[in-house]
This record gives structure tokens, sequence and C-alpha cells, in this order.
């Protein structure tokens, strides 16, 4: 919709509800098409380096300058590993550990931003949490390991960049120019939005494979929120959007992205009560205020884990070494365990 005012909670559940993804093929793409699915290996590891910068500004009055707020960067280490999933479990398993954390100041305008961040990032590493994914990615469940809403806050950036990690995938095969929309609810920091995804599969070569896609959110008024982390004040969303870009870049041999870069631009107006002290204009028990934030994710894959075997090759069929790609060498056969 052309519209930004916010959606009730009623509207939204008629696009999608909370902990839903909806899916739509809208191109399959041109021939040969393959399908695509997550097959971790069991026991193998992954090491993510996850980075994120944000530039926020606040618009409380009409009459007032803009105020705005400097915002150090986080950079976070993850390290997963996939569990062993139960027999009858079709979806996959693996853990999220929080290794490192840092706070990195640009400027000095940052400092005291920074001395907040600092020991909150610190009560956050070590922390770890079980992640549950289907094949194609659809379905994401995980618990959240924070009980401070603080921390809250800066985990939901963090889920957010996972769930950007591992995009959905249609359940057909797909081509070059290939293009399916997935949509979803998300949680930023108390703010609800109702996200859609546009990705096309731009290139797959003989190693790579990339992904573009284009981010729309709305904003929710929501109500319902999180029973243990709610906002410390009372907010009612007038309006709000957010328009973005996303890119990720895969090998053939690992479905999960080597490298995933992500921007969005987005404006929220809102309603909440003032800190005790503030003087209102007349007639305004409330104070109005417009949120601008510009983010930017980029998350990088040390050692991919979530990986897509290679098909079968049939005996004494030409392969192309990797990094040579006019040398063909003789493979043996692949063994039965090798083509399930």
């Amino acid at each position: 919709p052309v519209s930004r005012s916010a959606l009730t909670d009623a509207q939204a559940d008629e696009l999608v509800r909370v902990g839903e993804v909806r899916l739509e093929l809208i191109d399959a793409g041109a021939e040969p098409r393959e399908l695509m699915r997550y097959a971790p290996a069991v026991g193998s590891k992954d090491t993510l380096t996850f980075g994120f910068d944000a530039d926020t500004v606040v618009i409380r009055r009409a009459s007032e300058a803009p105020t705005v707020l400097p915002s150090p960067r986080i950079e976070m280490r993850l390290e997963t590993t996939v569990a062993d999933s139960e027999p009858q479990d079709d979806e996959l398993d693996f853990v999220v550990k929080l290794s490192e954390v840092a706070c990195v100041v640009a400027e000095p305008s940052e400092d005291e931003a920074a001395a907040r961040v600092r020991p909150l990032l610190a009560r956050m590493t070590g922390m770890e949490a079980p992640w549950k994914v289907d094949p194609r990615g659809v379905a994401v469940k995980h618990p959240s390991p924070a009980k401070d809403p603080e921390i809250y806050q800066i985990w939901t950036s963090l889920d957010e960049a996972m769930r950007e990690l591992l995009p959905p995938l249609p359940a057909a095969a797909l081509g070059v120019g290939a293009k399916w929309s997935a949509m979803w609810r998300l949680n930023r920091g108390g703010i609800h939005m109702v996200r859609r995804v546009d990705y096309t599969l731009t290139t797959s070569e003989l190693q790579e494979i990339t992904i573009d896609a284009e981010l729309h959110e709305r904003a929710v008024n929501s109500h319902a929120g999180d029973e243990k982390f709610t906002l410390p004040i009372e907010v009612e969303i007038l309006s709000g959007s957010a328009l973005g870009k996303l890119r990720l870049e895969l090998l053939r041999a690992k479905i999960a992205p080597v490298r995933v870069v992500s921007t969005l631009d987005s404006e929220i107006e809102l309603l909440a009560n003032a800190p005790p002290g503030t003087v209102h204009e007349a007639g305004e028990t409330r104070e109005r205020s417009t949120v601008k934030l510009r983010q930017r994710l980029e998350l990088r894959n040390l050692a991919p884990a979530l990986v897509r075997p290679p098909p079968p090759v049939p005996h004494d069929a030409p392969q192309v070494v990797p990094g040579d790609r006019e040398s063909p060498s003789r493979v043996p056969p692949a063994t039965e365990e090798q083509a399930q």
C-alpha cells in the first residue's frame, strides 16, 4: 500500500501472522533450474562476523531542529554448531553462540553512547540459543536468551541479521532470473513491522550464486507485544515505513551466504508519554516525534556450515577443477552415501 499510516494488529494479521512466513513464487527463472535446500552436516561449525551501523535522527517538534543520536558501530562474532535432530523431525537444529561483542567508536560524539552500550555488550558475551529451521528456511524458531529489555533490543537486531542469512526458498526449482517474495513480522527494538522481501536470483555460475532483494516494511501499531519485554513508555505508532536493499553472495557448494550486505532507511512517527518535567505545547498530553533510522548490516561467513552437498557425479564424467575453468579432471564415481 502507498499509505504510510500504521497498520492495526488485525490488518497486519490479514497480511501475515506473527511467527509465519508467507511465500510466493513469481517467476521460476530460465532453464536450467535446480532445487535449493539447506542441508547442513551434523557437527559442522560456522563462524560469522556481524557488523551493525546506524544513524538515528529524532524530530520532536516541527519548530525544533532535528536531534542526531550518535551511534557507535557494533561488531559481533558468532559461532554456530549444527546439532543432531530427532529422527522424526524434518527441521534442522543448530546452536548460535555470541562469542565476541565489541563497540567501535569512530567519532568523539559517540563516546557517551558507547559508555552506555559497552556494559550491556559485555553481559551478552557468551550467550547462546538453539535455533530450528526447515530445509527451505521458511520456518525459523528460536527463543531469545536475553532477560534484560535493553539487551533484548540489541538481540532483535541479531535476529534480523540471522533471518537475512537464511532467506526462505520456494518449493520449486529455480533458474537465473527467478523471482519470489516472502513476508513476515518482526519486532525491531519494540517496534513491530510487517516486512516484504522481493528476491531475485541474479547469477548462477559454476561456483557462485548471487541473490539480490528489495526490502519493504510497514509499521504496526501493535498492542500484543511480548509479555516479557515491552517498551518502558506507552507508545502509539501513527505511521511508519522502510525501504532497503539486500545482497547475498553464495558459493554453489555452500547454500549459506558467505557474505550478506543490507541497507535500510526507515521513518516512524509516534506518540509517547514524555519524560517528567517536559513542557508540552498547549492542549498536548503526549509528545509527538518522528524517528528516522538508517542502518547497515554486514555479515561475513568465515566458515560456512550450512552446506548443500554437490549432486552425484557419473563415472568418468569430466569436472572442472575449482580455480581452473579450462582443465577437466576425472573423479571417482559417487558413493551411495554421497548420492543420498
